[in-house]
Parts: structure tokens; sequence; C-alpha cells
């Protein structure tokens, strides 16, 4: 059966980018499989109770309690990052996602991880789109109670970053 982490190519010095409303259990074998590659996982929490993750695999970890201002992140930094339930909670989802092209490295994915029905997935294709990002799909029911859109930033495409 699939799972989360199989939306990953897994190789060595894997750097990942999670940006969550609220830590959950899903991301565990997620951040197994990254300590199997020597890769890394930073997590921006966008929340008012911090949880302190000291895994092995967790570079950075850092709370965000300002739900207007972007994460950390320098350009072309991460081969991919997760949005896990920011769309409801960021004040502006579209500078958020904007601001994730530019830290994504080339040729590097997008994923929206939302809770179903709390937004139109459709919706949040074209907000995609808009921002310059190529092949999106929709996944239903990979992880439960969940919807996961996932767009890639293509090289020469968009923006030029």
């Amino acid at each position: 059966m699939a799972s989360f982490k199989d939306l990953f190519e897994f190789s060595p010095a894997l750097k990942l980018k999670l940006v969550t409303s609220g830590y959950e259990d899903i991301f565990l074998d997620l951040i197994k499989e990254i300590n199997k590659y020597d890769g890394s996982l930073d997590i921006a929490q966008y929340t008012d109770k911090f949880i302190k993750l000291d895994l092995e695999g967790v570079s950075q970890n850092y709370q965000i309690e300002n739900f207007s201002r972007p994460y950390k992140a320098v350009a072309r930094d991460y081969e991919s990052i997760i949005l896990h339930n920011m769309m409801q909670v960021h004040k502006s989802p579209k500078k958020l996602i904007e601001f994730t092209y530019k830290a994504l490295e080339n040729s590097a994915l997008i994923i929206l991880l939302e809770k179903k029905s709390l937004q139109n997935e459709y919706e949040l294709k074209e907000l995609l789109d808009e921002c310059e990002f190529r092949a999106s799909n929709i996944i239903y029911d990979l992880v439960d109670d969940y919807n996961i859109i996932v767009a890639k930033k293509m090289h020469m495409w968009g923006n030029g970053l």
C-alpha cells in the first residue's frame, strides 16, 4: 500500500522543508526514510503551541507565531517543500506559495497537504498555476482525511528563478 513518503525520490543529502500548522505523526515515516539517505528535514511550525522535536534527521525546528510572515529559507535550497494545513491559517496563502517558489530548486515539488473539505482543491490547483507551478495533480485517499495537491517548479518557466 502506498504511503505519504512514496511521493519523494530519496537520494543522499536530500533536503526537504515542512511548513506546518501543527506536527502530526504522518511525518515520522518520512523522517525515518530521510535518515536512511543522510538527508535532512527542516520544520517551520506556524502555531501557538510549539512542539520540540528531537529527532535525527530534523536539522531545523522553529516556531513562527505571526501567521502573516514567511518562513525562513534561501533561494533554491529545497528539493521539496510540504505546506501542511497552511492554506487556511496563513494570512496570505498566495504570498506563501510565491515565497515557496523561490525557496525550491529547479524541477522541485511543492506539496499541499490539506484537510478534506476545508478548502476546494481545484481552487488550490488554480492558485498554484497562478504562482507559476506546473503539472499539478490532486491525490485523494493516500493519507486519511487529507487531500494532497502536488505541483512542480519547472526549470526556465514562469518567474525564472
